[in-house]
C-alpha cells in the first residue's frame, strides 16, 4: 500500500490546496448551526431585527464559502486522483512491457488486463475518496462533538452512546468485506481468462460442437461471482438503513430528552436545534468513514495486486555495464547452452554448442518439440538460458543493452501478429529509422506488392485488430516485410513460411539471397524451404544430432533422412 500511496507525493501542492479547502468547508459547515441557534435564542427571542439581519448575512457569507470550498475540493481532488492514477497506469504498463514470457506466464494476460483496468479503477476511487473523507470526517466529528459539548453539555451523553454503536457496526462491515473483495477480484480474473480463451478459440469450440460445455464453464464462474457479489451487497445494503435509524433515532432521543428542559426554561430552543444539527454532522462524518471502510478492503486488495506487478522481479535484465555493438557482420556462437521452462522437470535444450556464420543462411530443422523455436527465442532474449552463454562476435549478448540487441534482430514468428492501424504503421511500428524506400523494398522482397495494390488507400489502408481482414498468407508476408524493413543484422524466420504457398515461398527465399550483411536463421518443418541453406542444424529432443548441408545430411544423418523421406524428398546418389 505504501508504494501505491507514494504516487500521491509528487502532487503535494495539490494535496495542500485540497486540505486547505476541506478545512475551510468543514469549519464553515460547523459554525452554521451555532449562528442559527444564536439567531433563534438571541435575535428572535429578544425581537432584535438588526441582530437577526447581521447574523443572517454572516450565515449567507459562510454558506457561500462552504459551497465555493466544496466545488474547489471536488475539482482539485478529482484532478489529484486522475494525475496519480495516470502515472500509476503508465508505470504498470511500462513494467508489463519489460516482462519476459516467464512473467507473462506467471501473471497470465487476463490477470494483467484486470490489474491494469479494474484494480487501478479501485485505486482511483480510493485516491479521490480517501483524502477528502479522511480529513473532513475527523474534523466534522471532533469539531461537532466539541461544539456540541460547549453548546449544551447536558445532552452530550447521547453522543457517547451513539459512537460505540456506530464503530462496532463499521468494524463488523470491514471484517466481513475484506475477504469477500479478495475472492471477487480472483473470480474476475477467472472470468476474464475464460472469456479470452473462449473467444480466441471460438472456431475450435464450434468445430467440436463444445459450445454447451464451454458455456457451462463460463456460467459457473459467473454464478460464483454473482453469489459473492449478492452476499457482499446484502451486507452493504444494511449501511444506509442502519445510519438512517441512528440519525432519526438520535433526533427523537434528543427531542425526548430536551423537551422537559425547554419546558423548564433551562435549555433554549435554538440550542436544541443546533445540538440536533451537530449530531447529524457527526453521524454524517461516521457515514463517510464507513464508506472508506467499505471501499478500503477492495482498494487494499487491488493495491496488493498492482504492487505484485510493480515489484515483480524481471528475469531478463540488462547488465550494469553494457557495451556498445557496432559490428556490421555478426556471427553467433552458442556455448554449452541449456534451457528449461519454469516448473518443467526436463530441459528443452541440452548442451547446445554451435556457430551461425556471419552473412550466411542457417536452417534449423527437427521433429515437433525438439526445441527449434526455443533456441531462436534465446537470441532476442525472450528467455535467458539456464546454463551456457550466447555470443555475438565474442561479445556476450547479456552485455548488450536490450534495445540495441533487439534492434539488430528482425524476428518473424510462426503466427503473424498485426495490430489495428494502417499497413504503414504495422511495417514501421513507429520506428523512425525506417524510411519510405525501406518499406517499398521490404514489401517487394516479401512478395506483398499485390496486397498493397489491391487496397484503395495503399500503405495507408486500415487493418483490423490482429489483421482479421487479411488471409493467413497475406498476414505472414506483411510480417516478413516488417522484419525486413528495419534492415536487421540478424534475420530470424521461426517457421514463417508455413502459411505461404510453394511458389511464394520460393520467390521470397530467392529475394532473400540479395540481402547483404545479414545472418539469416530459418526454422522450418519443410526441407523444401531450407534445401539451399549454407548450413542445416538437425535437432532431436533438445540436442544437436547433425550439422551440414542438405546432400551431406541425406547421406549421413538418420533423423534428417527420415524427415526427408516423410516429405518425399529423394535421396541423392
Amino acid at each position: 500500500m505504501k508504494k501505491i500511496l507514494s504516487y500521491l507525493w509528487p502532487y503535494w501542492k495539490t494535496i495542500l490546496i485540497v486540505i486547505v479547502f476541506i478545512v475551510a468547508q468543514s469549519f464553515s459547515e460547523l459554525f452554521l448551526p451555532r449562528l442559527m441557534s444564536q439567531i433563534v435564542d438571541i435575535g428572535i427571542a429578544n425581537n432584535d431585527l438588526n441582530y437577526v439581519t447581521n447574523r443572517s448575512f454572516i450565515m449567507v457569507l459562510i454558506a457561500i464559502l462552504a459551497i465555493f470550498s466544496a466545488i474547489l475540493v471536488a475539482y482539485f481532488n478529482t484532478r489529484l486522483g486522475t494525475l496519480a492514477v495516470t502515472k500509476l497506469r503508465s508505470d504498470v504498463f511500462e513494467k508489463i512491457q519489460q516482462f519476459s514470457a516467464q512473467e507473462l506466464d506467471q501473471f497470465t494476460p487476463s490477470s494483467l488486463i484486470t490489474r491494469s483496468t479494474n484494480d487501478i479503477q479501485q485505486i482511483q476511487m480510493m485516491y479521490t475518496m480517501m483524502l477528502r473523507i479522511l480529513i473532513s470526517a475527523p474534523l466534522m466529528a471532533a469539531g461537532g462533538f466539541i461544539l456540541m459539548a460547549t453548546q449544551e453539555s447536558s445532552l452530550s451523553w447521547i453522543f457517547l452512546i451513539l459512537v460505540p454503536v456506530v464503530m462496532v457496526f463499521i468494524i463488523g462491515i470491514f471484517t466481513y468485506a475484506k475477504p469477500k473483495f479478495e475472492k471477487i477480484q480472483t473470480l474476475v480474473d477467472s472470468i476474464n481468462q475464460t472469456a479470452r480463451q473462449l473467444l480466441s478459440g471460438v472456431r475450435v469450440i464450434r468445430a467440436f460442437n463444445a459450445q454447451e460445455s464451454q458455456s457451462n464453464q463460463f456460467i459457473g464462474y459467473a454464478s460464483d461471482l454473482k453469489k459473492e457479489n449478492i452476499q457482499l451487497n446484502d451486507v452493504m445494503s444494511l449501511i444506509n438503513p442502519f445510519f438512517n435509524i441512528v440519525l432519526n433515532g438520535s433526533t427523537i432521543l434528543i427531542m425526548f430528552v430536551a423537551t422537559p428542559l425547554i419546558a423548564d426554561l433551562t435549555l433554549p430552543v435554538g440550542s436544541m436545534m443546533a445540538f440536533i444539527q451537530y449530531t447529524m454532522q457527526v453521524m454524517f462524518a461516521f457515514i463517510m468513514l464507513s464508506f472508506v471502510f467499505v471501499f478500503y478492503p477492495r482498494a487494499v486488495v487491488s493495491a496488493r495486486r498492482i504492487s505484485e506487478v510493480l515489484n515483480a522481479d524481471i528475469q531478463i535484465k540488462e547488465s550494469n555495464q553494457t557495451v556498445p555493438f557496432t559490428d556490421q557482420d555478426i556471427s553467433i556462437r552458442f556455448e554449452n547452452v541449456g534451457f528449461s521452462y519454469a516448473d518443467a522437470k526436463e530441459k528443452v535444450l541440452c548442451q547446445i554448442s554451435l556457430t551461425f556464420p556471419a552473412n550466411k543462411k542457417t536452417a534449423i530443422i527437427g521433429s515437433t518439440g525438439s526445441g527449434k523455436s526455443t533456441l531462436v527465442r534465446l537470441l532476442p532474449r525472450f528467455f535467458d538460458p539456464i546454463e551456457g552463454n550466447i555470443y555475438f562476435n565474442n561479445i556476450n549478448i547479456k552485455s548488450l543493452k536490450l534495445d540495441d540487441l533487439r534492434q539488430l534482430i528482425g524476428y518473424v514468428p510462426q503466427k503473424a501478429s498485426l495490430f489495428s492501424g494502417t499497413i504503414r504503421f504495422n511495417l514501421t511500428l513507429n520506428n523512425p529509422t525506417v524510411t519510405e524506400d525501406d518499406i517499398l523494398k521490404s514489401i517487394d522482397m516479401a512478395q506483398a506488392t499485390s496486397i498493397i495494390s489491391e487496397k484503395e488507400s495503399g500503405l495507408d489502408s486500415d487493418l483490423t485488430q490482429k489483421g482479421a481482414n487479411l488471409s493467413g498468407g497475406q498476414k505472414q508476408r506483411l510480417a516478413i516485410a516488417r522484419a525486413l524493413a528495419k534492415k536487421p543484422r540478424i534475420l530470424i524466420f521461426d517457421d514463417s513460411f508455413s502459411a505461404l504457398d510453394a511458389m511464394t515461398d520460393r520467390l521470397v527465399r530467392n529475394s532473400l539471397k540479395d540481402l547483404k550483411h545479414t545472418t539469416q536463421i530459418i526454422v522450418s518443418q519443410k526441407i523444401s524451404s531450407i534445401i539451399d541453406c549454407d548450413q542445416i542444424i538437425v535437432l532431436d529432443n533438445g540436442k544437436i544430432v547433425g550439422i551440414g548441408q542438405h546432400e551431406q545430411l541425406l547421406k549421413e544423418n538418420v533423423v534428417y533422412r527420415e524427415i526427408a523421406l516423410s516429405q518425399n524428398i529423394l535421396e541423392v546418389a
